[in-house]
Order: structure tokens, then C-alpha cells, then sequence
């Protein structure tokens, strides 16, 4: 994933916070469709369970491959504390369903309630926040 373009501006800003030890909870990636937002989330999740809480001021980017066992979690797919609320496929089929449902958020709210098992990060994409139904989004 290294060299995405257009995302130069949103990656300084990110890495910038986190050296600094001022990471905000939240990051809302806004943009036309097919522009790889979901991809630079994933990116930023894979920095976040790989490195420690930042802080330290010092100089790196998001493709610094840190923990590489972590690492091998998130390309396997398998990393328990990267979470992703996206549209589920219904009754067995291809077909997606229209919305995020609030059963969805409230496992993945049930979730928070864990321990960290690994690292000092939990990551949870939302993609995309507009597929959320009004109900999941207000428990979210």
C-alpha cells in the first residue's frame, strides 16, 4: 500500500498527532467515492496496532513496518483489535444488505467492553458511516 496517492496531507496530519502523543479518538476520511479511503483506513489501523502510543517525537511513516508479528495478524486478516462495521451479506446470498444494522454495533460495542490482548490500540473502521440505519448510528 505504500506511495497512495492523495492522501499526503491526511497521513502528515496523522502522523503528526500521534508523534506527539495527541492522537484523537475519532478521524473522519471524507471524499468522493473510489478516492481509497477505505484502503488509508486500513493503513492507519495497520499503524496503529503495530506501534506503541507514539509520543516519543520521532520521525516515521505509515509504511515503518513495527511490530512485524502484529503485522502478520493484520495481512492474515486475523488482528483482534482492528474491528470493522461494514455491510453484511444477507440470507446466504451475494447480495449486500442495505444498511449497517444496530445488532452490528451493539456486538461491536459488546466488544469494547474486552481488554486489550495485543498492543495499545484498537482500531474500528466504519465503512462507510452512511450505511449505517438511524438507530445503529445513535448507539454508535
Amino acid at each position: 500500500m505504500a506511495g497512495m496517492i492523495g492522501h499526503s496531507a491526511a497521513e502528515d496530519a496523522f502522523l503528526e498527532a500521534w508523534s506527539g502523543g495527541r492522537l484523537h479518538h475519532a478521524w473522519l476520511l471524507a471524499g468522493p467515492q473510489g478516492m481509497g479511503k477505505a484502503d488509508f483506513a486500513k493503513r492507519l489501523a495497520r499503524f496503529l496496532v503495530t506501534h506503541g502510543r507514539g509520543g516519543s517525537g520521532e520521525a516515521i511513516t505509515l509504511d515503518d513496518p513495527g511490530d512485524t508479528a502484529a503485522g502478520r495478524l493484520v495481512d492474515a486478516g486475523n488482528h483482534p483489535e482492528i474491528l470493522s462495521l461494514t455491510r453484511q451479506p444477507k440470507d446466504k446470498g451475494k447480495e449486500l444488505a442495505r444498511n449497517i444494522t444496530i445488532d452490528q454495533v451493539r456486538t461491536m460495542i459488546r466488544r469494547l467492553h474486552y481488554s486489550l490482548s495485543l498492543g495499545d490500540w484498537r482500531v474500528i473502521i466504519v465503512d462507510a458511516v452512511d450505511d449505517l440505519e438511524t438507530d445503529g448510528a445513535n448507539a454508535l
